[in-house]
């Protein structure tokens, strides 16, 4: 397998580090170091303003444009000059960012970032759906629900589109040709 053409970090913001995810972001900087993508880009999760109320009251994670948890890992900040990034409200990609990466010629995606079961996974599978090829790099993901749910998530996406499509270990294990 070859490099993929897009890197895509997802979440890398300081509201989704806990002690489950600690580690994410240092290896999400030993990647971008080591590895030359032809693009790379980041998606920054805030909740859509017109559902915090709705958020709220389920109990999820409410993060507003003015929250200092929106702000990107310090760990990556020096990268995050030369990354195009997309502000999400939403769970999984937004129409906006499958159009760029279309108009990028972009064939497949390397996902990394926080959040496995659920942004990770709906990403990928709306990367899928749009006739994107993603490839979840296991180890440069985590939940912050812990293991058992990353787990979880690259069980589901493995159910639903393949487990081809799940790199584990370093990254070096795309170069193979």
């Amino acid at each position: 397998m070859n490099i993929p053409d897009c890197l895509l970090i997802l979440n890398p913001q300081i509201g989704f580090i806990n002690d489950a995810t600690r580690f994410i972001p240092d290896r999400i900087a030993q990647l971008l170091q080591e590895n030359n993508f032809a693009h790379t880009i980041s998606s920054l999760f805030i909740n859509d303003p017109a559902a915090q109320g709705f958020a709220k009251a389920s109990g999820c994670l409410l993060m507003t444009e003015d929250d200092p948890d929106t702000l990107v890992s310090p760990e990556l900040g020096d990268y995050f000059s030369s990354i195009t990034q997309f502000t999400s409200c939403q769970i999984g990609i937004s129409e906006n960012t499958i159009h760029w990466l279309k108009y990028q010629k972009v064939d497949e995606v390397a996902l990394v970032g926080i959040s496995t079961d659920m942004h990770v996974l709906k990403t990928a599978i709306d990367l899928f759906n749009a006739g994107i090829r993603p490839n979840i790099l296991a180890s440069y993901c985590a939940s912050e629900f812990g293991d058992d749910a990353h787990n979880d998530g690259l069980r589901i996406f493995s159910r639903y589109i393949g487990f081809k499509y799940i790199t584990f270990g370093p990254i070096a294990a795309c170069k193979q040709g």
